[in-house]
């Protein structure tokens, strides 16, 4: 299984630890419970950025880069919310509770964005690449291409699809 990049800049677990037992430890509504709520978020920023990227690359429109900025806002408020929930006698860093926090709340405002966008797969999107530009040079491997792409006969009918809606438009 890969490792996404941004894992490596969270703050360490005795960080996380000492942090969230400063901020039970305070008073509510007083400024130190804000300073370390602030510090909380921040340290936590790179990694809220990865998240709301990934969310929106799977679940948004990934064309568009308008609606990152709210699936980044949606997942620091998926941070806030396990940070209220964290319960002082807990042994384990509050990422343990954040990360599905997060990622649902990111996920949730990727999908909410992107209604009546349509997410075309990976694969497809690779395949109609390669399939285009086979089209295009005349290349005799053409006519076989997909039939050797061990893809499913759906994927290929769309493929060809896309390929002749390309030419149509052009």
């Amino acid at each position: 299984m890969k490792s996404a990049p941004f894992i490596s800049s969270l703050p360490s677990i005795e960080w996380q630890n000492e942090a969230m037992t400063k901020l039970h430890a305070s008073p509510a509504g007083s400024l130190a419970r804000t300073r370390i709520t602030r510090d909380l978020v921040v340290a936590f920023t790179p990694y809220l950025g990865g998240i709301a990227k990934c969310a929106w690359r799977r679940y948004g429109c990934p064309g568009r880069m308008d609606g990152l900025e709210d699936v980044e806002s949606a997942a620091r408020q998926g941070l806030l919310n396990a940070v209220e929930r964290w319960q002082p006698g807990r042994s384990k860093p509050i990422i343990y509770l954040a990360a599905k926090w997060i990622s649902g709340t990111a996920r949730s405002e990727a999908c909410r964005l992107a209604n009546g966008c349509v997410m075309i797969p990976q694969k497809v999107r690779r395949l109609s690449r390669s399939y285009r530009t086979l089209q295009a040079e005349g290349s005799p491997r053409f006519k076989t291409f997909l039939a050797k792409s061990h893809s499913r006969r759906s994927t290929r009918d769309i493929v060809r699809y896309f390929a002749q809606s390309e030419c149509q438009s052009s």
